[in-house]
């Protein structure tokens, strides 16, 4: 009985999945702390709809007063008109708690934030693809490409730490376009009476030679596909020194120097 309740005790111990610690990264000016339990990482495609990632793939590293969380590839969504000959759009989200605690001596006056990644995009000047991040601080919109990259970075004020949440996407369509196919003559010819003479007698009708060159279009379909792969998001809290007190002490002194000469100065009644 006991052997059975020690084996039962073991079984869900290993049920239950291990927590990460909190863990800290230390600065010059910033510690900042983060536990990947509290990550929340999603993508959605075609075959599987939305699932959820193991927050295992969101690597961390220090960087000057911040981080730099690179997903290995993992944060990616596609789209592909031709699948079903009509739009369809797929997209993902993140939400990366973070904690940032200022040494002595500094302050965080604003937050920098980036993100980067590559992305795909075809026909997507005719509006039939394209590729969007819109994250705490910036976005990127993203219509025409093929393996290029993308970065944009902003910046939040205020030294409470952001909330570092968003989405990304990635749509494409089976739309229409003209397609410009050459020129063909378009014939306005046409006939006026001959001339009559005194006797009623007349020549036959004349050919007046008209017309124009008009341009041709047809319409064709065009499939458009996009895909687009977040890398990496980096976090900077951007810092200031607080003068001390001496600093002060010195400046209101200077100060009181200053009154004082501008007093000595004023001419007597």
């Amino acid at each position: 009985m006991k052997m059975r309740y020690l084996s039962a005790v073991v079984m869900l111990a290993t049920a239950i999945p291990a927590l990460a610690a909190p863990t800290t990264i230390n600065s010059s000016a910033v510690d900042i702390t983060y536990d990947p339990d509290t990550f929340q990482l999603e993508v959605e495609d075609a075959y599987y709809g939305w699932q959820t990632l193991d927050n295992s793939i969101a690597s961390i590293s220090g960087v000057t007063n911040g981080v730099s969380i690179n997903f290995n590839g993992a944060l990616y969504v596609s789209a592909d008109g031709g699948r079903y000959f009509s739009y369809e759009s797929f997209s993902g989200t993140f939400s990366l708690p973070l904690s940032f605690t200022v040494h002595p001596g500094q302050v965080i006056e604003s937050y920098s934030i980036t993100y980067s990644g590559t992305y795909d995009a075809s026909n997507g000047s005719l509006g039939a693809a394209g590729v969007s991040v819109n994250g705490s601080g910036a976005s990127f919109y993203g219509y025409d490409g093929y393996g290029s990259s993308f970065s944009a970075t902003g910046i939040i004020p205020g030294d409470v730490p952001p909330t570092i949440a968003g989405s990304f996407e990635a749509w494409a369509d089976y739309t229409w376009t003209s397609v410009y196919m050459g020129q063909v003559w378009i014939d306005t010819s046409y006939y006026v009476p001959g001339p009559c003479d005194e006797y009623g007698f007349c020549e036959p009708d004349q050919l007046v030679e008209d017309g124009y060159w008009e341009d041709v279009y047809e319409d064709q379909g065009v499939i458009g596909t996009a895909s687009l792969n977040l890398q990496s998001i980096q976090v900077v809290a951007n810092i200031a020194a607080v003068p001390e007190a001496s600093s002060y002490a010195m400046l209101l002194a200077g100060l009181g120097v200053l009154g004082l000469a501008a007093r000595r100065r004023r001419p007597r009644n």
